[in-house]
């Protein structure tokens, strides 16, 4: 008898979810002396980009164009689309303009600006749905314009120059020489073991760790929970006078035998419970050594607790934590430091520069 070895390849072709990405063309048509902004957006590939965009048409009229997205979050948080920023002859004329968006390519509004004005063109919707609508377009004469040079965007000799995008700037130092080391390098800090313990029951983790979380010369047996999910995006942890729960439990199991919960408790907030879940509370907390920066008066120092990642750190001797939030919510950080009586001392603010639109 004889056997035949029949080998089963198979493929199978990986399949990944369509990816939206903004942009927008900028057309500077020097023989019409005229400049058109079409924004777009399409899955999987870039085009044009959403970099910053210059133009000068040949009556010396200047256009300068910025594009920014909406942050996408999971779940359906939010939709496609974003904003446009338009500075004409160095005036802010357009700040943070909508941009909706419907079937792929089809996107409002869009712009022609030449030396007599701006002509504004929108489908008459919120931006879903565009085909078969009717675009209409508004002129808007120089006249009805507000020329007034923005000193942010383009500041003269002696005036106040902002941060470069992505620049972190130290906004408030208890310690000055404290708050230049690196918060991100482990290189001047002792190290906190965090063993894994269990899955979050959602999407996230716990890890087990021994610090003193006070202060006081005691270490506290903690669950460290990395919350990952829409409704809940941040760290939270748990205190235990002796041991650690069994690694069978669920958050509502952890949280109810907890005798401390960080950092709600340290800001005298409070923990709910029902039968089935933990109630985090959302709630703001503002920053009491710094205010917003002067290039940007509308991003006030508050933060997030459901949406704040604490990362401990011992430095000789002592805990602090590196509080940073979620990419939807700002740009703030600071460093803080725990104290006996379950309060938080400011040690050092940080503020990193976004775009100016």
């Amino acid at each position: 008898m004889k056997y035949v070895l029949i080998t089963l390849l198979f493929f199978v072709n990986c399949a990944y979810a369509d990816e939206p990405y903004m942009e927008f063309k900028l057309e500077c048509d020097i023989q019409k002396n005229q400049a058109e902004i079409i924004p777009n957006w399409r899955y999987n590939k870039v085009v044009y980009g959403t970099n910053t965009k210059d133009c000068t048409l040949n009556s010396g009229r200047t256009i300068r164009v910025k594009m920014g997205e909406n942050i996408f979050l999971p779940y359906g948080q939010n939709v496609i689309g974003g904003w446009l920023s338009i500075w004409i002859d160095k005036a802010h004329i357009f700040s943070k303009e909508p941009v909706f968006v419907g079937e792929e390519g089809l996107v409002t509004p869009r712009f022609i600006i030449s030396d007599k004005g701006v002509t504004v063109c929108r489908y008459d919707d919120d931006g879903h749905y565009l085909v078969g609508r009717e675009e209409k377009c508004q002129f808007l004469p120089n006249s009805s314009l507000n020329f007034i040079r923005d000193k942010i965007e383009y500041p003269q000799k002696g005036e106040r120059k902002r941060p470069k995008a992505g620049e972190m700037v130290t906004m408030y130092a208890k310690d000055k020489k404290f708050c230049a080391l690196d918060f991100n390098s482990s290189e001047h800090f002792e190290e906190i073991e965090e063993k894994p313990f269990v899955k979050y029951e959602y999407a996230g983790h716990y890890d087990a760790l021994s610090i003193d979380m006070n202060n006081d010369g005691v270490d506290a047996k903690v669950l460290k929970l990395s919350a990952r999910t829409h409704s809940h995006d941040g760290d939270v942890f748990f205190l235990y006078d002796k041991k650690l729960p069994d690694e069978k439990g669920k958050t509502l199991d952890y949280a109810k035998s907890a005798t401390h919960i960080f950092p709600y408790h340290w800001f005298g907030e409070s923990v709910k419970f029902t039968d089935k879940y933990v109630d985090f509370p959302n709630s703001w907390h503002k920053l009491i050594n710094a205010k917003a920066p002067w290039w940007n008066q509308d991003d006030k120092p508050v933060f997030d607790l459901r949406y704040s990642y604490w990362k401990p750190l011992r430095y000789k001797g002592t805990t602090y934590f590196y509080v940073s939030q979620s990419q939807d919510l700002g740009n703030w950080h600071a460093v803080v430091r725990p104290e006996k009586n379950h309060t938080l001392t400011e040690m050092c603010i940080f503020y990193t520069a976004d775009v100016h639109y």
